[in-house]
Formats: C-alpha cells, sequence, structure tokens
C-alpha cells in the first residue's frame, strides 16, 4: 500500500521528528509481509532504490499510516488476529532515535563493457548514509587490486568479466555493498526498433503497432 511522503520541517522543535534525509521520500508499507520501504527516485522520477525503512520494529499487519505533526510515524496496526479485539493491534508512533541505520553503496561507471584493456571511471559519491554519519570506501575490483578513492580509475588489463565490489563502512562498523559487473574485450551490443506509427480505423479507434 502507498504511504506518506514525509514533510520535514526545519523550524519543528520535536524530538520525535524524521531527520531531512526522509525528506519528500515516499514509504510504501505491506499487510501480510509486515514491512515498511522506503522509494528513492532520481532527477527525472525514475526509481533509485527501494530499501528496508524500520527492519528491527516488528509491525502487526500494518493497515494504515502517516507522519503526525510531530515529525513522528504514527501506525495503525491491525493485529495478528482476525475480526478485531487482537492485544497487539494498536496505534504504534515511531521516532527516529538516531543513526542506527547501515550506510548505502551507490556505484555509478563510466562504462561496463569494451575493448581490452578497458579504462573504467568509477563514482561512489552517490552512496549515502541515512543517519547522515561519515563512512569510508573500500573497493575490490575482481582482479586482485583494490583502493579506497572514492571516485577511482581503474585499467582492465585483460579480456574476462569482473565483479567489482564497493564497500562503504561507517564508524560503528556498519556496512553497505553494492556489484557491477565489467566486461573487458567484449562490447554490449545496442538494441533499437523503429515504430511504424498510430493505425485509425473507420470507427475512430486507433492501434499502435511495433516492430
Amino acid at each position: 500500500m502507498g504511504g506518506p511522503a514525509y514533510d520535514f520541517d526545519p523550524e519543528l522543535d520535536s524530538e520525535n521528528k524524521w531527520p531531512e534525509y526522509y525528506d519528500g521520500v515516499p514509504l510504501l508499507y505491506e499487510w501480510s509481509r509486515q514491512w515498511i520501504k522506503q522509494v528513492h527516485l532520481d532527477d527525472e522520477g525514475g526509481v533509485l532504490d527501494i530499501t528496508e525503512t524500520v527492519p528491527d520494529i516488528d509491525l502487526a499487519n500494518p493497515m494504515d499510516m502517516e507522519f503526525g505533526p510531530d515529525g513522528a510515524l504514527y501506525v495503525l496496526e491491525y493485529g495478528s488476529g482476525w475480526f478485531g479485539g487482537s492485544a497487539d493491534s494498536a496505534i504504534s508512533r515511531i521516532d527516529y532515535s538516531g543513526s542506527g541505520d547501515s550506510p548505502v553503496a551507490r556505484i555509478g561507471t563510466s562504462a561496463t563493457s569494451g575493448p581490452a584493456p578497458l579504462t573504467v571511471e568509477f563514482s561512489g559519491e552517490d552512496s549515502f548514509h541515512p543517519g547522515g554519519l561519515a563512512f569510508d570506501y573500500a573497493w575490490n575490483f575482481g582482479d586482485g587490486t583494490t583502493s579506497t578513492d572514492p571516485a577511482p580509475t581503474h585499467t582492465f588489463e585483460e579480456a574476462g568479466r569482473y565483479n567489482v565490489s564497493l564497500t562503504v563502512t561507517d564508524s560503528e562498523e556498519r556496512t553497505g555493498t553494492a556489484t557491477v559487473t565489467i566486461t573487458a574485450g567484449n562490447t554490449a551490443p545496442e538494441v533499437a526498433f523503429d515504430t511504424p506509427g498510430t493505425v485509425s480505423s473507420s470507427t475512430g479507434a486507433t492501434r499502435s503497432r511495433s516492430t
């Protein structure tokens, strides 16, 4: 189910409010699987990732939720039974209590395939920490070499497929990892198709056709 998107108020004096990181981030929740997830979008509205929001909180069939005037998230939980009366049915308040989340790793590349030797510019600068903590970068390029640079450039000398990983680690030793496959010695084909246009019928209906 579609939940709210947080509206961060920097002037609000509240110990319960969620941080600015969640400003404008839409939340989803699921009744039977009992999770809440956050959706991160790019500048064009495309989905970057969908991640757990409160994985350590045991929910009892969430059926509605809204952010309150204090900046906390209020969740209506149906409970584990049926037709009302469950002992664990409740309206729960979820406060933000600090930077307990793990950092999230993201990898950007200038190329994912090409002739060998293949030089690729990597970037981990879109990685982030939900709690705002600083973190370190650790790259493994899959060919025996590593780097701690946020945006390294690496050359794959030999042809082959390399599983490149980025691990980000915060000051409390929590980690997040992302991977990408780089193919040196072969270039991935580009696929495209043409559409001849729209076909109109005598009834005024239209049909788009593609080949």
